[in-house]
């Protein structure tokens, strides 16, 4: 299968009323489309264009890195050990949950979960990171004792060693207290995510490095309330990172006012021309229905039947037979959910991960991709977060 790649996604998204205008009179998408009609697939492509102009898409790329947390000044300086011992916990605060201790004898933890990057037709794009943190004081936007001191990312852009670009003070987009800690007594877990503005398109290079890093302030009254630095983790070409897609979690696009259900891949109007990215080989996809178990993979159902342009079936032709739930990045997934009582709204969950062989498809017998094997004729990237649809039927 062609791959497309891309130097500057925004370029490409910038132009992408013309785009679609091009794909749908010329692209090999259109031709022989039998199981559907050409004029919903027209109307389908024209919601995908403007639900992407609204909100724009985004690619995650999951971590779970450990992050080194400490507490150090307002400069994220770190403290001493000498001097965090001179500051004891308020009376009658220890171990209080919520409430923060003000006892810095004790060390927060933080993971960093993930980042994302959401580019937009018009603005840009922006970056958003998130963190767990374990600690025993309580994490707040701003110092209520004193507001100067407030939570705040920290963010830059470099080409090699020189910083094109840095925002040290990117506000907090969410903090959630999300209960006690079960692995360390006395201390509360916090969700923290961070959120840059949009940024422009001149910032947007593969090659290009960002640091991700972050200071938090707690309700501590003390004058000398200390905050908690986190290490800044370093993502090279952080854009995706371009040439790894079983390191990502790609977007895909669902429309489901009528049915049958259609499930896009994540390029089917052409936003990514250009060079230096590539694509997943496929899509993979799994729904639940009415709360039930996964169907999707390599599994096949009496609920579903499904079909996607011809310009996969090339790569696999033995896809479309079998029944089975991927999708071309470039393509759409019909998903019928034969036998499904109507009149009666059901409950649709959806996740997907990338796949790429290890292997072009000439290396297989008969020139078309064999049904993936994880770890063995092919990789693949975690799944995404269950989304769940109420369709009725």
């Amino acid at each position: 299968m062609k791959r497309r790649s891309i130097s500057s996604v925004l370029s490409g998204l910038v132009f992408i009323s013309g785009l679609l205008l091009l794909l749908h009179g010329c692209s090999k998408h259109d031709k022989s489309e039998t199981s559907i009609q050409q004029n919903e697939l027209a109307q389908a492509k024209a919601d995908l264009k403007a639900m992407l102009a609204k909100n724009g898409s985004t690619v995650l790329i999951p971590l779970h890195e450990k992050i080194s947390a400490y507490y150090s000044d307002t400069a994220g300086v770190a403290i001493s050990k000498e001097r965090l011992r001179q500051h004891g916990s308020r009376p009658g605060t220890e171990g209080a949950s919520i409430t923060s201790s003000c006892d810095y004898s004790n060390s927060p933890a933080a993971i960093l979960n993930s980042y994302s990057i959401t580019f937009d037709c018009i603005n840009g794009f922006k970056v958003a990171w998130n963190y767990t943190v374990s600690t025993n004081n309580n994490i707040v936007a701003s110092n209520p004792t004193t507001p100067s001191q407030i939570t705040k990312g920290k963010f830059y852009i470099y080409n090699g060693t020189s910083v094109i670009y840095s925002n040290l003070s990117v506000a907090p987009s969410e903090i959630t207290d999300q209960g006690a800690d079960p692995s360390t007594g006395g201390y509360e877990l916090y969700s923290i995510t961070f959120t840059t503005g949009w940024l422009a398109s001149s910032y947007f290079n593969a090659s290009y490095t960002t640091k991700l890093g972050a200071l938090l302030v707690t309700d501590c009254p003390d004058i000398e309330a200390f905050p908690i630095a986190l290490q800044s983790y370093s993502a090279t070409g952080y854009q995706f990172p371009v040439t790894q897609p079983c390191s990502r979690i790609d977007p895909y696009y669902f429309n489901h006012s009528t049915a049958p259900l259609r499930i896009w891949g994540e390029d089917p109007i052409g936003t990514c021309d250009g060079t230096g990215y590539n694509y997943p080989d496929l899509q993979e996809i799994n729904f639940s229905i009415d709360g039930g178990g996964w169907i999707g993979g390599s599994t096949t159902s009496s609920y579903f039947s499904y079909y996607i342009p011809p310009t996969i079936w090339t790569p696999y032709p033995n896809f479309n037979t079998l029944q089975m739930g991927y999708v071309d990045p470039y393509g759409i997934f019909i998903l019928q959910l034969n036998g499904l009582t109507t009149g009666v709204t059901h409950s649709i969950a959806i996740r997907t991960r990338n796949i790429l062989y290890s292997s072009p498809p000439s290396s297989y017998a008969g020139g078309v991709w064999p049904v993936p094997n994880p770890g063995v004729n092919c990789c693949v990237g975690a799944w995404s977060a269950t989304t769940t649809y109420s369709v009725t039927y």
